[in-house]
């Protein structure tokens, strides 16, 4: 009779096991949410998004973290002005979160110049050891961990001589100002110059040349195309970040005026603007992972113990339709290996 009694107490607690942390642990979560957000866009509470940061949040859900009873949420968006990003950063820390995560580089650099004791999550950062948010993926090693994003660079210029065989000049499109604060004017040049030197090899693989396009202000971007149509450029890799999708409107109208080939990576919402090819990681390993990491860390694991992940899984999409405006046909071989093809 006792066997039996122990073996029923033995299953009880099996049964209980997986809710037992939350029931043990009646205290409230705050995550601080650190990002650079949309000019004019409003800021979206987590309890109403929607798209591809669901994940993030179902994931907490499942994890035992419920909105409004054991986790509370205090957003701090910039309203796309990386130079408001330190001190909303700062709210954060005199808020005292148990954590903060910070989407993209500008903001997860302002976290970890903001704290070095509050544990931060960066579900997204292009080389986070060379702009020292860590300093290993293996081993971290401070109070940051997160998702490290890496699109492959060379395939991507490929498309674009694929669907233009005649590109001969490939455009660098990214935001000037989206490495400020990676400690330093002299960190800013150094992580340049490796961009800068691994450019330089892919072009000079293809057989073709590039030229780095940094903007700063909406305003300078048609100036900038159009410089670079007349110099013979006709390819253009775009790399995301807030500011460019703000201004997305600008740079798809310039691109089609100047009848410029373009690559976009990391926002698929580029297909829909009418991007040739689109590609990157899978949003929602970015989001689950983001979310994870953090439940490891809410449960007691120190940041510098978790190591950085990276994706596997890309997606790539083909416009088709946006091809043929510019007279040009996608080769069978790049639709039949795309995801998703806009006809």
């Amino acid at each position: 009779m006792q066997a039996k009694t122990l073996i029923l107490l033995a299953l009880a607690t099996i049964a209980v096991a997986p809710t037992a942390w939350t029931q043990q642990n009646e205290r409230v979560y705050k995550i601080g949410w650190l990002w650079v957000g949309e000019p004019n866009a409003p800021s979206i509470p987590m309890e109403k998004w929607a798209g591809p940061w669901v994940p993030f949040r179902e994931t907490l859900k499942e994890k035992g973290y419920i909105l409004g009873k054991n986790l509370v949420v205090d957003t701090r968006d910039a309203r796309g002005d990386i130079g408001r990003l330190p001190a909303e950063a700062a709210a954060l820390v005199a808020a005292k979160v148990d954590v903060i995560v910070a989407p993209g580089t500008p903001a997860a650099v302002a976290a970890v110049q903001a704290t070095q004791s509050i544990p931060i999550v960066f579900p997204g950062v292009g080389d986070p050891v060379g702009k020292r948010i860590v300093a290993s993926l293996a081993k971290p090693g401070g109070n940051a961990t997160g998702v490290a994003v890496n699109v492959e660079t060379p395939k991507v210029w490929q498309w674009i001589r694929d669907v233009a065989p005649g590109t001969h000049l490939i455009g660098i499109l990214s935001n000037a100002r989206n490495y400020e604060g990676i400690n330093g004017a002299d960190d800013i040049k150094a992580y340049r110059d490796r961009k800068t030197a691994e450019y330089t090899e892919i072009a000079k693989a293809l057989g073709v040349d590039f030229v780095t396009l940094r903007v700063s202000e909406e305003k300078d971007i048609e100036p900038m195309l159009a410089d670079f149509a007349n110099r013979g450029g006709t390819g253009i890799v775009i790399y995301t970040d807030s500011h460019l999708i703000s201004w997305r409107s600008s740079i798809m109208e310039a691109v089609r005026r100047h009848k410029l080939v373009t690559a976009c990576v990391q926002w698929f919402g580029w297909a829909k603007e009418g991007c040739v090819i689109t590609y990157g990681e899978d949003q929602g390993f970015l989001r689950r992972t983001a979310a994870l990491q953090v439940d490891k860390i809410l449960r007691g694991t120190r940041p510098a113990d978790i190591p950085v992940e990276q994706p596997t899984n890309f997606k790539l999409i083909v416009n088709a339709k946006a091809a043929k405006a510019l007279g040009l046909a996608v080769p069978q071989s790049l639709l039949a290996s795309a995801d998703d093809v806009v006809e």
